[in-house]
């Protein structure tokens, strides 16, 4: 159940439904990828590449290794090429959720088979690295 409040009333409760889900980790892109790496009880911990740890005590995590490609988009070629690490797993974890839902048609062409859903997206911490290196070229 979702609670939604309005002013100072009691919560009602609404009825959600989940249509589908997406997931982006260490052991890959998508449930099955996820499944499978459970099920073989494989351990996704390697040594971090992404920044620097020489100076941390330790220097090995679950990191995601991304597809060289995004999923089918509608992005044009300047923004898809603009957009940051978190904004790239949001985008495979978003492609899995709707073709789970089943909010993809049944064309040839995948990206053309992305149904026109108006959707608002965002991470929060995502783009950490983008804010990092902003404030470093700006401090320095």
């Amino acid at each position: 159940m979702a609670y939604r409040s309005g002013d100072n009333s009691p919560a009602v409760p609404h009825r959600v439904v989940v249509t589908g889900a997406g997931i982006v980790t260490a052991h890959g892109c998508g449930w099955q990828a996820n499944a499978d790496a459970v099920r073989e009880g494989r351990v996704s911990l390697k040594p971090v590449t992404l920044f620097d740890v020489t100076r941390q005590r330790v220097g090995i995590a679950g990191q995601v290794d991304l597809p060289d490609t995004l999923p089918p988009h509608r992005l044009s070629t300047r923004t898809a090429g603009r957009l940051e690490r978190g904004s790239h797993l949001l985008l495979h974890a978003l492609h899995e959720t709707l073709k789970s839902a089943g909010w993809t048609g049944g064309g040839k062409d995948e990206k053309d088979t992305l149904l026109p859903v108006p959707l608002c997206l965002g991470t929060s911490a995502g783009a950490m690295t983008l804010g990092e290196e902003f404030h470093r070229r700006t401090l320095t």
